[in-house]
């Protein structure tokens, strides 16, 4: 089983998810697949884009400290940054935690000019 932890929190993000999940129903790939957003209402949404049940959600706001307990928790495969492109500190301390564990970090990347209102 391939366990992946994706920060998610935008369209985007949950696109992405959704995608992940369909290429790895389609591939018979075992995926535990946990999502991480900022908010209960992220995740609400998280959750009804993606599909009930088919990804372990988590929601509220992560220090680096925080984020490394949850990774060192899950021991992911893969960690996978789908945050908003403004969100630099964000992204900064996914990128230290996974550093500081050994785990493997991706960065989706995107225009922030594509979608500037977008959280």
């Amino acid at each position: 089983m391939m366990t992946v932890c994706v920060f998610s929190g935008t369209g985007n993000g949950n696109r992405f998810v959704s995608a992940l999940l369909s290429r790895a129903e389609a591939g018979a790939v075992r995926l535990s697949l946990h999502v991480f957003c900022a908010t209960e209402y992220g995740a609400e949404i998280a959750r009804n884009e993606i599909g009930e049940g088919r990804a372990l959600m988590h929601y509220g706001r992560l220090d680096e400290e925080g984020m490394l307990e949850k990774l060192r928790e899950i021991k992911p495969d893969y960690v996978i940054d789908c945050t908003h492109p403004y969100a630099e500190i964000v992204t900064k301390n996914i990128k230290s935690a996974c550093e500081k564990a050994s785990f493997p970090f991706r960065r989706l990347r995107r225009s922030a000019a594509l979608h500037p209102a977008e959280n």
